[in-house]
């Protein structure tokens, strides 16, 4: 596992090729449960990840052992969650041109949007949605839809992208209240540049006719 971590890291496919064909278990994890797949993550190398995944490293397995003190039945991230919260767009395109789905939940129930979106990684956010993410599928118990998070955790940006992309702002969680709703409240103490993006978000919804 050590001489497939290192050929991972170096993004050596051709040395990962091999030791695979030796019987080297792309599965296999080391200290905590970390597998490879992470592995490659953290040592940024999206050939390295391809290349497992390829091998049948399998990205819907908890990326991390649950910690001892851990309650029982605790559900860990797993790969693809990590993957949709990462800098790059890399590990989540390789995991979509694969045949993951877009709108897979697994570890806590929550869409791999929702986990893009609250990481801020608005790349990954288009990469979902290009690849078919629903825009509108809420969180475990109606709590949220991606929109709402967006706003709520002032990613004002990702938002006019989901109205955009076909996010209804009308949309309510299970309080009675809508992404519209947290807009225009005038509770909200927004800055100077989260207002400039707060009034394009306004125009854009008066332009759709939600306003």
């Amino acid at each position: 596992m050590i001489r497939l971590a290192n050929a991972v890291a170096a993004e050596d496919v051709q040395q990962v090729d091999a030791l695979v064909a030796q019987g080297a278990d792309v599965n296999a994890t080391g200290t905590r449960g970390l597998g490879l797949l992470m592995w490659a993550m953290a040592k940024n190398s999206p050939k390295g990840f391809a290349r497992l995944l390829d091998h049948g490293a399998d990205p819907l397995r908890p990326a991390l052992d649950a910690p001892a003190n851990a309650k029982p039945g605790r559900k860990m991230p797993f790969i693809a969650e990590y993957a949709a919260q990462n800098k790059s767009t890399a590990y989540l395109q390789a995991l979509l041109d694969r045949g993951l789905d877009p709108n897979l939940n697994r570890a806590n129930g929550t869409p791999l949007l929702f986990h893009a979106i609250e990481s801020h990684a608005e790349w990954n956010v288009k990469v979902l949605l290009d690849a078919g993410a629903d825009a509108n599928r809420s969180s475990p118990d109606n709590v949220e839809t991606p929109l709402q998070v967006a706003v709520i955790i002032r990613q004002l940006e990702i938002a006019l992208l989901l109205i955009k992309r076909g996010a209804d702002p009308a949309l309510k969680n299970r309080w009675g209240y809508s992404a519209i709703d947290v807009l225009t409240d005038p509770k909200q103490g927004y800055s100077a540049d989260e207002r400039l993006l707060r009034d394009k978000l306004l125009a854009e919804l008066k332009r759709r006719g939600h306003l």
